[in-house]
């Protein structure tokens, strides 16, 4: 999930053809557990991803992952206590949203796109707190490139957009895929230059340090892969 984070295509790819140290004794075993179909749809939306990056079908990963819920379902899935599986199934309707997204948004549904994102947000804000979070990203940045880049009718949106990145920013202070997507926001809006980009400023304070360059707030969006 990192490499598909980052746009790393043949990271990405590389990891999920792996099987990792479990045996086969150990699959077996493990075959019908919550974490191990979890992690199986979770390959699954990855290839998925690489593929409609570089612009092959992900026909059967979805098939496998599977669509998400036609009801939007905005409830907390209970505590560690409670419910023991409970990252596990968030995992799993988390990925169906995300592959959703994803395909729709190579065949241009914007709208179904958008709605995907949003819904798969709310149903993470509805989550208890914990560490590591439940997801590996905020959607919200994904929705803020949506946003910012085709817009909800296919007319780009910054105001939108730099509603999506801050919503991003009031959740996880100095995350600097939100971050760079609000200042990309903030210039679409104030092309005058008059003004210094605080978001840019609070971009470039963030990433100083970092090994790998961000260049867009929705990478396994924005870069395109070589065929997987």
């Amino acid at each position: 999930l990192v490499n598909l984070r980052f746009g790393l295509w043949k990271e990405a790819v590389a990891a999920v053809r792996r099987d990792g140290p479990c045996g086969k004794r150990c699959r077996d075993e493990l075959q019908n557990t919550a974490d191990s179909k979890v992690h199986r749809a979770v390959k699954q939306m990855v290839l998925g991803f690489a593929n409609e990056a570089a612009g092959r079908s992900s026909d059967e990963q979805s098939a496998i992952v599977g669509p998400p819920p036609l009801d939007a379902p905005a409830r907390s899935l209970g505590s560690m206590r409670d419910n023991p599986d409970r990252r596990a199934q968030m995992a799993l309707v988390a990925a169906k949203y995300e592959l959703a997204a994803r395909r729709a948004y190579t065949r241009g549904d914007l709208a179904y796109t958008l709605a995907a994102l949003r819904n798969l947000s709310r149903l993470l804000d509805a989550q208890p707190y914990m560490e590591p979070e439940m997801w590996y990203y905020d959607p919200r940045t994904c929705l803020g490139y949506v946003l910012l880049t085709r817009g909800e009718h296919g007319v780009p949106d910054p105001a939108a957009a730099l509603e999506a990145y801050t919503a991003a920013l009031a959740r996880r202070p100095r995350t600097p895929w939100a971050l760079i997507g609000a200042a990309q926001a903030y210039a679409a809006l104030n092309r005058s230059g008059a003004a210094a980009n605080p978001y840019g400023l609070q971009f470039q304070a963030a990433a100083k340090d970092a090994d790998v360059k961000i260049t867009s707030s929705c990478p396994q969006y924005a870069l395109a892969a070589p065929l997987v």
